[in-house]
């Protein structure tokens, strides 16, 4: 019923199922690249980055998954009901899982940034920063988790229930978690600056 899987690509690529009822799948990457199926029901997955980077499926019911990235960037499923992943960075980035129910997770980072998973029903995390920089992930029920800083910084998880933490500052800069029920961190400054974690119930940092 419209599924759509795009081209393996060439020296071992791979390309998923498209899924049912117009669930799409983009093409395997060439050199072994990797694509997971297209989701049910309008799931969308983009193509497998070449020289072995990797997309996970689509997720049902509209789940987005972005490409994975090229040299070994990896990106996880999107997340069921509108869960959204962004793309794997190249050369080693990664990128979790979009949360269910609309949980949004920003793009892993070039060189090695990592992007926890988006939370569910609504949660979202940032970009993992290039060269290393990490982002937690985005807590469920609507936390949200800034960006992780490029060349190293570092962003905690957003806590459940609302909970919000900043970006982790450039060059080691380093951000701790948002607290739970909305609680709020601010940004770990650049150079080395570092943020504690929101304290739970709305305490700020």
């Amino acid at each position: 019923n419209g599924g759509t899987c795009g081209a393996g690509g060439d020296n071992g690529g791979t390309c998923g199922a498209g899924g049912d009822n117009g669930g799409t799948c983009g093409a395997g990457g060439d050199n072994g690249g990797t694509c997971g199926a297209g989701g049910d029901n309008g799931g969308t997955c983009g193509a497998g980055g070449d020289n072995g980077g990797t997309c996970g499926a689509g997720g049902d019911n509209g789940g987005t998954c972005g490409a994975g990235g090229d040299n070994g960037g990896t990106c996880g499923a999107g997340g069921d009901n509108g869960g959204t992943c962004g793309a794997g960075g190249d050369n080693g980035g990664t990128c979790g899982a979009g949360g269910d129910n609309g949980g949004t997770c920003g793009a892993g980072g070039d060189n090695g940034g990592t992007c926890g998973a988006g939370g569910d029903n609504g949660g979202t995390c940032g970009a993992g920063g290039d060269n290393g920089g990490t982002c937690g992930a985005g807590g469920d029920n609507g936390g949200t988790c800034g960006a992780g800083g490029d060349n190293g910084g570092t962003c905690g998880a957003g806590g459940d229930n609302g909970g919000t933490c900043g970006a982790g500052g450039d060059n080691g800069g380093t951000c701790g978690a948002g607290g739970d029920n909305g609680g709020t961190c601010g940004a770990g400054g650049d150079n080395g600056g570092t943020c504690g974690a929101g304290g739970d119930n709305g305490g700020t940092c």
